[in-house]
């Protein structure tokens, strides 16, 4: 469980990550173009889309799934991700396993495949095909304005935009609708002729196979020449603002409760492992200190947690709860977090989040995106770490390595989305 993936360099810019093992019957594919995250990000957003609906060669998407059902039923999907700073345009393919199917042409074929919707998009004149781009708009149209019907989810994002006003972090993945009538065929193709020329690419192949023959398709059909390559930047930690209480409303039921909160510990941080212990016995689980005393004590909240973004050094404590409970949850949240500040952690907390972590990170050693969403953080951050390493950091961790993450930690939004009307106790 040591270091997952053999690296392969391809091409200046284009590397290969692979991960030989019998675990699946299956080889998934990932290749991610590296894009920072800045005002073009509902551009970005809608080329791997756009890319998906047709190539060249295969004029529409039902074209696409008709090859690839030819291969034994290979499957292939598109999107984007944001992580910290970066846009990961990303393309992935799941195929049979060569070992358990006769001949390994189709592996190819399905390649071939892949490489066509990334590099050979359907054109009409100097733009995409201005059909597929008008679609997309419309579907990213949609997937912005599902954003207000999940509403813990956009006032996650509203804390986020009040809290990195300066940093490219405050982008919704998507973008923003008012972007979408100044996007045309012929801007969007400049944008992708931009990102494809530019950005750096990596493709991870995990699964069952021969490394020799896989490392040979792949290098025969992405060897693709680059002309300026602009490198990933490290993510940079987002400015410790002022406190700001920030009260909004909307037609909804139950109020959303989130506190936002900055520290300079981010994932290559020594006290990383720390800050995991941290979130852990705050809020990351059913015994956590958030979860015990605000919803199972107090019976103030639907639920209540918090979670981390490890690339930025961000923490979000979040709870559904009736407005009128406002002041009383959030003084108990403060509580919390000065408990931990003074060390008032039980042995029960610390190893229970230990035995959580633990479980959690064996499970993302189970699963093909969890193994690759992991080393893609790593390779952002242009460190590795493997899950062997941070299990034993993790053990290592004492409860004054907590302490001293829990006293660097600043809070610095309490955001409140209540119904229109209601009123709180603020």
């Amino acid at each position: 469980m040591g270091e997952l993936f053999e690296r392969v360099e391809i091409s200046k810019g284009i590397n290969l990550y692979l991960y030989n093992t019998d675990k699946y019957k299956t080889i998934s594919v990932r290749a991610f173009l590296y894009t920072k995250v800045d005002e073009e990000i509902t551009k970005t957003s809608l080329i791997p889309f756009v890319l998906a609906r047709g190539t060249e060669n295969y004029p529409d998407n039902l074209t696409i799934r008709r090859e690839l059902a030819n291969y034994y039923g290979a499957q292939m999907g598109t999107g984007v991700t944001r992580r910290g700073d970066v846009v990961l345009v990303d393309f992935r393919m799941e195929m049979v396993s060569p070992h358990y199917v006769s001949g390994d042409s189709y592996v190819e074929k399905s390649l071939d495949v892949l490489k066509e919707v990334i590099f050979n998009p359907r054109k009409e004149g100097e733009g995409f095909k201005e059909s597929f781009v008008d679609v997309e708009k419309e579907n990213t149209k949609n997937r912005i304005m599902s954003l207000i019907n999940d509403k813990g989810r956009y006032a996650f994002e509203r804390a986020v935009q009040i809290m990195c006003p300066n940093d490219p972090y405050k982008y919704y993945k998507y973008g923003k609708i008012e972007d979408l009538p100044k996007i045309d065929a012929v801007n969007l193709y400049e944008k992708y002729q931009e990102i494809i020329n530019n950005s750096p690419m990596d493709i991870y192949v995990v699964g069952h196979f021969d490394k020799e023959k896989i490392s040979s398709m792949i290098k025969e059909r992405f060897n693709v020449p680059r002309k300026s390559l602009v490198p990933v930047e490290k993510p940079i930690n987002t400015e410790l603002l002022e406190f700001k209480e920030v009260v909004e409303e909307m037609d909804i039921n139950q109020g959303k409760l989130v506190m936002g909160l900055k520290t300079p510990i981010t994932m290559e941080h020594e006290l990383y492992p720390a800050l995991l212990i941290y979130n852990g016995i705050l809020g990351a689980f059913s015994h956590s200190k958030l979860f015990q005393n605000v919803r199972e004590k107090a019976s103030l909240a639907y639920y209540a947690g918090s979670n981390i973004e490890s690339l930025k050094g961000l923490l979000f404590i979040f709870a559904g709860i009736e407005p009128a409970t406002y002041t009383q949850t959030v003084e108990i949240v403060k509580q919390q977090l000065q408990d931990m500040r003074d060390g008032s952690i039980t042995e029960k907390e610390f190893s229970y989040t230990l035995a959580g972590l633990e479980s959690g990170l064996l499970e993302t050693f189970d699963e093909v995106g969890g193994q690759i969403g992991f080393a893609v953080d790593g390779g952002i951050i242009g460190k590795t770490i493997t899950i062997t390493e941070l299990l034993k950091k993790i053990k290592e961790v004492t409860v004054s390595d907590v302490v001293k993450v829990a006293q660097s930690v600043e809070l610095e939004l309490i955001y409140f989305l209540k119904g229109k009307g209601d009123s709180n106790d603020s």
